[in-house]
């Protein structure tokens, strides 16, 4: 009977070894799995960072660019404001100048007038 309990003993000793053993497997190929996922997540986080901050990168390009066509903008509309304003002083000196001349006409109107006045009254002299 010592032998049947010792034989017994052993079996459950070899039985519980092989369970540790494979335990010790799994265990195993667990962390490598896990190292496996941790390098490709690293890998996976890196690469999401550098597109991160290449994005950042060109938004503050972007933003650049916005803030050159603004100034642009500015400058063009204070050039249009000046145009205007130098065209209306245009018209200004324009309807002076048409009324000056009409002034002139009508004055050598008159003047042709009196000078045909004063040859009728040499000649009927």
């Amino acid at each position: 009977e010592w032998d049947k309990e010792r034989e017994e003993w052993k079996r459950e000793k070899t039985a519980l070894e092989e369970g540790r053993k494979e335990a010790l497997r799994e265990l195993a190929s667990l962390r490598r799995q896990r190292e496996e996922d941790e390098k490709k997540h690293g890998v996976e986080l890196r690469e999401q960072k550098e597109r991160a901050n290449e994005l950042q990168i060109a938004c503050s390009d972007l933003s650049g660019k916005l803030a050159r066509q603004v100034d642009y903008i500015a400058k063009l509309k204070s050039r249009l404001g000046k145009a205007e304003a130098d065209c209306e002083s245009m018209r200004g000196k324009v309807t002076m100048l048409e009324g000056q001349s009409e002034a002139s006409s009508k004055g050598l109107e008159v003047a042709m007038a009196d000078a045909r006045r004063s040859r009728l009254k040499q000649q009927e002299s």
